[in-house]
């Protein structure tokens, strides 16, 4: 019967979206075998390349997996009625003992199609909601919703015609316009950006060892996600930039500052930034590295669970809640890899934030027994 919902799926998407690439009949073929997505239910949509979760889709596979609830409010903070600006906390629970998975979304004139202009509430809650079952589900495709004004189809007027698609890297397929290398170094002369740094950072974010073995979907997301930053929060996006370079290799005692998933084809993986508590004279400065979810990485990512205090029921039960990484204190020793010529943050162990003074004295005394013996 899967089988059967899978061809019938993969001919469907020939009728409505024409001849697709082999690599997304295969991604089509696996989503529809995962999650049971149907095409003709509008499940799942194939939009600019790529393949996107509709909110129907997410609300049907919350129910086939017996949802117990899903709680939505208001963040009144960020939220501003007479602008038409709206934030939203959803937390979703797989099971009526589950912690929650959270996931926030938000909406305003400015990141929503014309068409639903006056509904940013409603867009804002239902991004919110999505993102929690996306959370809650591990299901690593963005939704259609999330996306706003970017999932409208090409305008057919005579000035949209005007101006064809411009290839990305030699492919066909459009991002804007412009290409992506040109808009990714108009980023960086607009912003005052470091061209090396912000190297390291797409390496980083892309989970590939070198920018040339990056996707053209996954140099598209960062581009989109430096631009972002860089318009909400400059300041933020040199910190994350220049983060991996912030500190010297050594024994640190951090907090959590942001954790956020990461999903990668071969290797997802945790985003982790910590900001730096001691020693003093690098208090305020923050570090930048990854941790693996693959089966053979997954020792690590306990270690640091584990040792960082991390919830014991949701550990039990192989839960991981961004929100909940966020603020966990521990010590954690780091040192810089360089692969295809590329700065990386390596995380080499953690210890819990008790054996901060026990650590810190021993790691001092070899630093001093080193400088002696050279």
């Amino acid at each position: 019967m899967v089988t059967t919902a899978t061809n019938r799926n993969s001919r469907l998407a020939k009728q409505r979206w024409g001849a697709l690439p082999r690599t997304a009949l295969t991604a089509l073929r696996e989503l529809s075998r995962q999650y049971r997505l149907s095409v003709v239910l509008g499940d799942i949509l194939y939009l600019n390349d790529r393949w996107y979760v509709s909110h129907a889709g997410l609300l049907r596979i919350a129910q086939r997996r017996k949802c117990s609830g899903i709680n939505v409010e208001c963040v009144g903070e960020f939220s501003d009625p007479i602008a038409r600006r709206w934030a939203f906390k959803a937390t979703a629970f797989k099971s009526g003992d589950c912690k929650g998975f959270v996931g926030y979304g938000d909406a305003d004139p400015s990141n929503v199609s014309p068409l639903v202009h006056g509904a940013e509430m409603r867009v804002a809650e239902t991004r919110a909601v999505n993102r929690a079952l996306r959370k809650a589900y591990g299901i690593g495709i963005c939704s259609v919703e999330e996306i706003g004004s970017f999932a409208e189809p090409a305008p057919s007027s005579r000035e949209s015609k005007k101006v064809p698609p411009q290839p990305v890297n030699g492919n066909n397929g459009n991002y804007g316009g412009p290409k992506v290398r040109d808009r990714l170094c108009q980023l960086i002369r607009q912003h005052q950006l470091d061209a090396n740094l912000v190297k390291s950072y797409a390496v980083d974010f892309c989970g590939t060892k070198s920018l040339r073995e990056a996707s053209r979907e996954q140099v598209e997301a960062f581009v989109a996600h430096l631009a972002d930053w860089a318009e909400k929060d400059r300041n933020a996006l040199l910190w994350d930039v220049s983060a991996i370079h912030s500190v010297p290799d050594g024994l640190f005692l951090v907090r959590v500052d942001r954790a956020l998933y990461r999903w990668h084809k071969q290797k997802p993986y945790y985003e982790i930034r910590f900001a730096v508590l001691k020693p003093k004279h690098l208090t305020g400065c923050f570090m930048t590295g990854r941790l693996y979810c693959t089966p053979r990485a997954m020792w690590k990512l306990s270690w640091f669970l584990r040792d960082f205090g991390y919830d014991a029921d949701l550990l039990a039960k192989n839960e991981i809640d961004d929100q909940a990484l966020v603020d966990l204190w521990g010590v954690v020793k780091v040192s810089q890899v360089t692969v295809h010529g590329i700065s990386l943050l390596n995380f080499d162990g953690f210890a819990p934030a008790a054996r901060w003074e026990e650590l810190s004295i021993t790691a001092d005394n070899h630093h001093r027994e080193s400088e002696v013996s050279s």
